[in-house]
């Protein structure tokens, strides 16, 4: 049940503005990272009950902190990127083409990809 409480606090904006960046980074992690282990305890790929309830909570964290990156992705490490997106690759959010995650994941990757060419020219 900790990813649900976990899910439910990032609802909050003041909680969630008041994690840092490798903070953000990490709770992406840890909430791929506990799927992955309900997904490998089970029999099969198929989600049920409290299996679902884990998937939906780490997809609701996961938008959260996707959202944030998407809008201040130039505060991120290159480090702190990479594990967001790692955790996004391996639960699949957003791999439904079509559906808003799968929109909020291709606008955040153009930013990311903007924002880490202009880092390039700067340090060139």
């Amino acid at each position: 049940k900790f990813i649900q409480y976990s899910a439910k606090l990032l609802e909050e904006d003041l909680f969630l503005k008041a994690f840092k960046t490798q903070e953000l980074a990490n709770t992406a992690w840890g909430a791929a990272t506990l799927l992955m282990n309900v997904v490998s305890t089970s029999n099969d790929d198929n989600f049920v009950g409290d299996d679902t309830e884990t998937l939906f909570s780490t997809h609701q964290i996961l938008r959260k902190v996707i959202t944030v990156l998407k809008h201040s992705n130039t505060q991120f490490r290159a480090q702190e990127i990479s594990i967001i997106l790692w955790a996004c690759a391996t639960v699949k959010f957003g791999a439904n083409t079509g559906d808003d995650d799968s929109l909020l994941m291709r606008e955040t990757l153009l930013q990311v990809a903007s924002s880490s060419v202009k880092r390039l020219r700067a340090s060139s």
